[in-house]
């Protein structure tokens, strides 16, 4: 949502709210063009999505083209790689879907086997490196390291240029990468006003990890967090201005240590559920792939792709397993292990296995690994955000609601999406204030909220909101799901 709001402000010349260092403003652009022809924000957000989604395609093929010699392996990996990203473009409206057509032609790039031959190359991973900053702030770290860590391995496979050469190669890279992303650097730490930063996001998942998600959140001592200006959702559109002014490190206690190492275990953990649920053979691929580079039986050629491989497995989770780990975010690895998986499965085990029917029934179950996850994600997505779609609507339309909103009850999610379609404005509970309930109707009333939205999707959960039935309830049971209080007039 936060998202979509920017690209409509961007679209209405609000370039003051537009800039943002909190969410990447790749995928903002390209909503940006479908807003100025007229169309409804939801839809020319999906329209983009999508058209990001076909776009990636292009260097998924390219890649696949690159990295696979055998026809049938090229069509299954295209064929589950196209479902993947297609089903993510609908239902990710974000910079995950964005960044993969950055990373993928970065990783066109990087596998190519002559790699330090021309500074064409060396100027297009610039480019690709900055647009994927440009996608998702955290593509700039990723790729300082990432390459950094690429031109080392890459070395010790290329005898044929001079270390001056790829000494050059590196710089040329890494100068172009800073001059694209330079200009919007400055931009977002001209208007944070601290210091040079590349993101201000970083800062608020650095704060939720090291004070037990949200415990020490802001500096205020407000009962509510409200939107950042008249035209957000809710807070979250510009998390900068409500995370604390304090400098917390890792190091700073005992406790906080504690906290990252615990919120790591369980990052990691998450980590490893998600590549399961991407496909059950994700994790053997990477076995496979891991075993094969200690193996004799690959070629130098080989060897160096699955050492790279192996490197972008490694590398890309690592800041994500610093705060809480989510599927979206692991997309592009996804494609690599449909790639390098099809790669095992056809030049490695087929030629072990003596029947036709028995290579058949492996291929089908291999496809069925990794299209089974994106399937099953888009068929509960397309229900659940239909039903709430429609809610907000009525809410819109029907019952002509205007004003503020706190959501509690079922996911928060729900309200937020339901307020952004409605046209209407979230805050949550200032998390400082989350054991003073008995507080709630009085700040509800002392801040001027005008509408107190309960979610219970199990009618024994109605329980709960005895103490607000003094309110005028105006749904009056015509919304499954939903109770509507009004605590005073917008």
């Amino acid at each position: 949502e936060s998202y979509i709001n920017i690209a409509v402000k961007l679209s209405q010349g609000n370039f003051k709210d537009g800039i943002n260092g909190f969410w990447s403003p790749m995928i903002s652009w390209c909503i940006v063009p479908f807003l100025l022809i007229g169309l409804n924000k939801i839809i020319a957000a999906k329209i983009a999505s999508l058209v990001i989604g076909f776009v990636c395609l292009f260097p998924t093929r390219k890649l696949i083209e690159k990295l696979l010699k055998d026809n049938f392996s090229k069509f299954v990996a295209l064929f589950c790689s196209t479902i993947v990203l297609l089903v993510f473009s609908i239902i990710e409206i974000a910079a995950d879907v964005c960044v993969v057509a950055f990373l993928l032609l970065y990783f066109n790039q990087i596998f190519k086997k002559e790699f330090f031959v021309t500074w064409k190359n060396a100027v297009l991973i610039g480019i690709f490196g900055a647009f994927a900053y440009f996608s998702k702030y955290y593509a700039f770290p990723f790729f300082i390291l990432s390459f950094a860590l690429i031109v080392f391995s890459r070395h010790f496979f290329s005898k044929k240029n001079s270390i001056s050469r790829k000494i050059k190669f590196t710089l040329i890279s890494y100068t172009t990468f800073f001059l694209v992303a330079l200009p919007w650097i400055i931009l977002i730490s001209k208007k944070y006003e601290s210091g040079l930063i590349y993101c201000a996001s970083g800062k608020l998942n650095f704060t939720q990890a090291l004070n037990n998600q949200w415990k020490i959140l802001n500096d205020n001592q407000q009962f509510f967090l409200f939107p950042v200006n008249k035209t957000a959702t809710d807070f979250t559109e510009d998390c900068f201005y409500v995370c604390s002014n304090k400098r917390i490190g890792i190091f700073d206690s005992k406790e906080t240590l504690k906290s990252e190492f615990g919120l790591m275990k369980i990052s990691i953990g998450n980590y490893w559920k998600i590549i399961h649920h991407q496909s059950f053979f994700a994790i053997f691929i990477l076995l496979f792939a891991l075993f094969f580079v200690f193996s004799f039986r690959v070629n130098d050629e080989q060897k160096r792709k699955l050492i790279l491989y192996l490197l972008l497995q490694i590398l890309y989770p690592l800041g994500y397993w610093l705060i809480e780990s989510e599927e979206r975010f692991f997309i592009v690895l996804n494609l690599l292990n449909i790639i390098f998986g099809c790669w095992i499965m056809v030049d490695v085990i087929f030629p072990l296995i003596k029947y036709e029917l028995a290579k058949c029934f492996l291929v089908v179950i291999f496809v069925f690994s990794f299209v089974y996850a994106p399937t099953e994600m888009f068929i509960k997505f397309k229900d659940r955000e239909k039903y709430i779609y429609e809610i907000a609507m009525r809410l819109k339309n029907e019952f002509h609601l205007k004003g503020i909103v706190l959501g509690e009850g079922g996911k928060y999610g729900d309200t937020q999406y339901a307020c952004f379609v409605a046209d209407l404005q979230n805050v949550i509970i200032n998390p400082i204030h989350w054991n003073e309930r008995e507080k709630l109707k009085d700040e509800l009333q002392k801040n001027n909220i005008n509408y107190y939205f309960y979610w219970h999707w199990k009618p024994d959960q109605s329980d709960t909101l005895s103490s607000f039935y003094n309110f005028e309830e105006i749904t009056k049971g015509k919304i499954y799901g939903l109770q509507i209080f009004k605590i005073t007039s917008p």
